[in-house]
């Protein structure tokens, strides 16, 4: 019995590790931000002295984006986000926003306006990139409710966002036909002019193969065209 719950165990952590495994993806990306630009965007996980690097970087012809955050995990095994920072760069003006999460004080710190008072920290809060490493592990754990509630980072502040499960769906993608599961994020309460759904694969460790989201008149649509898993992606 103990040989056969330590297999079971064993059997978990691998796979609980794969969905935190290195990875490089690449997508074709729909950009709409006063005008609609066709850009490429990068997805890479790095791993570096127990530090997790999520970065997503988009390029266009006259504009570029990136959004990277570091994590760690407790010791409780929980994610623990270290900073978030989204610039933005379009027709040669540049926006950054940059966030340190002070997990012993239980604030947020805005470091691109540091006239901003720290701002109280809701427990289990993830950042935008994140939250996703936490569903890719309940999905593989088999953990993953139909809806959950999580705190999520939006601009300056964390509020609340439901995810609910739609369901699995057969997507056609530059890379090919892919099983995904479709995820449906909403702000509580709902706020009408905000659609975000976004489909995990189990084929590729539950990363993300594609994303279309809307908030008022900006969009961003994703799409994978390649998907490279290990410490040798590119």
């Amino acid at each position: 019995m103990r040989a056969l719950l330590a297999a079971v165990g064993w059997s978990l952590a691998s796979s609980i590790a794969l969905a935190t495994s290195p990875y490089t993806a690449q997508y074709a990306m729909t950009w709409h931000v006063g005008l609609t630009l066709s850009a490429q965007a990068t997805e890479t996980l790095r791993v570096m002295d127990g530090i997790y690097t999520l970065e997503l970087a988009a390029k266009a012809s006259v504009g570029s984006a990136t959004e990277t955050t570091h994590l760690m995990r407790t010791e409780t095994g929980t994610w623990q986000p270290l900073d978030y920072t989204y610039t933005q760069t379009l027709l040669g003006r540049t926006d950054t926003k940059s966030i340190r999460f002070n997990r012993n004080q239980g604030t947020l710190s805005i470091l691109h306006a540091p006239e901003e008072p720290e701002k109280p920290i809701p427990e289990g809060a993830l950042d935008p990139l994140g939250f996703r490493l936490v569903l890719a592990e309940q999905l593989m754990a088999g953990t993953l409710p139909e809806r959950q509630v999580m705190p999520l980072l939006d601009g300056d502040t964390v509020t609340l966002r439901r995810i609910d499960r739609i369901g699995m769906e057969t997507l056609r993608l530059p890379i090919g036909d892919v099983e995904a599961i479709r995820f449906a994020l909403t702000h509580e309460p709902v706020r009408e002019d905000r659609t975000f759904h976004f489909w995990l694969a189990p084929s590729l460790q539950y990363q993300l193969v594609k994303l279309d989201k809307q908030d008022g008149k900006r969009r961003i649509a994703l799409e994978l065209v390649s998907y490279q898993a290990g410490t040798d992606a590119p």
